[in-house]
């Protein structure tokens, strides 16, 4: 007879991401980039995890009992560190001292100082308190402000009694939607450019309720101008046409006297008469 003790060769575990975001029921507004699954900040957080047989290839899921825990992250992909044991205790989950450096909390408070999740009590509320590495990141445009998480699953020494195997396993998520913290270089950008963008809507509120009064003195001041401009054109012509007469006008006149009229004897059977007249001219001028 056989016994076979340990974990079965040809077992791993594996984060299904996909998985945990349909566990949420609502939509997580990101797609992944890397690689790195995006789940929203608002959002619950709820890991399912499986186990794949890769000697038959059938995939199940996990039930047994586990640890969750942050070990690293960065502002980028290519920024991630690791964080050391002192950092690790501090942004982790705890139920003594301060909560400004958590980074998540259990959803289920009754789990212990360090919480021991399964599959039905797996809920994380990510919380990024403000002395936290996540506190206070700046949007990364075009895209709101985001994080990377390098975390690390766990069942040693808290799942003896469900399974043989002992499984860790690290792996990546990248949370978005993170909320605004303090002021920082890229806010005081945003603020600068909604100021600029609020004067310039306001400014042409501001003409186009003007722009009927504007256009009203405008038009009046063109109408004026044309108007006196016309009227000194006519003005001008006016004194040019009666400048055009002679200051002087000569006149002449003829002063006809009748010297002698004889007829004689014989004229008088004639149809002629002979008339003599003495014609004397003089002239005057006038002004105009």
């Amino acid at each position: 007879m056989s016994v076979l003790l340990g974990c079965p060769a040809g077992f791993k575990l594996i984060f299904d991401p996909e998985a945990s975001k349909r566990a949420t029921g609502q939509e997580h507004f990101c797609s992944d980039v890397h690689g790195v699954p995006c789940f929203y900040f608002y959002r619950d957080f709820l890991p399912v995890f499986k186990l794949l047989d890769l000697v038959t290839g059938k995939i199940s899921r996990f039930l047994g009992k586990y640890t969750l825990k942050i070990v690293g992250g960065g502002p980028d992909h290519d920024s991630i560190t690791d964080y050391t044991e002192e950092e690790q205790t501090k942004y982790n989950y705890h139920t003594t001292g301060s909560m400004a450096p958590l980074i998540w909390a259990s959803k289920v408070k009754t789990l212990g100082g360090i919480p021991v999740f399964t599959s039905n009590t797996n809920g994380i509320s990510w919380l990024c308190g403000t002395q936290s590495p996540c506190a206070d990141i700046g949007p990364n445009f075009p895209g709101n402000a985001e994080y990377y998480f390098k975390m690390k699953f766990s069942n040693r020494e808290v799942d003896a009694d469900s399974s043989n195997c002992n499984f860790t396993i690290r792996f990546l998520i990248r949370i978005h939607g993170l909320p605004p913290g303090s002021l920082n270089p890229s806010s005081v950008i945003v603020l600068t450019c909604i100021g600029i963008l609020s004067s310039i809507v306001l400014t042409g509120f501001a003409l186009k309720r003007q722009d009927a009064k504007i256009w009203v003195q405008l038009k009046t001041l063109v109408v004026e101008g044309i108007y006196y401009r016309c009227k000194a054109r006519i003005f001008q012509s006016h004194e040019t046409k009666l400048d055009t007469f002679p200051n002087e006008i000569e006149l002449e006149t003829v002063h006809a006297d009748v010297i002698d009229v004889t007829a004689s004897e014989e004229d008088k059977n004639n149809d002629s008469v002979s008339i003599q007249v003495k014609t004397t001219k003089t002239s005057s001028q006038g002004g105009v």
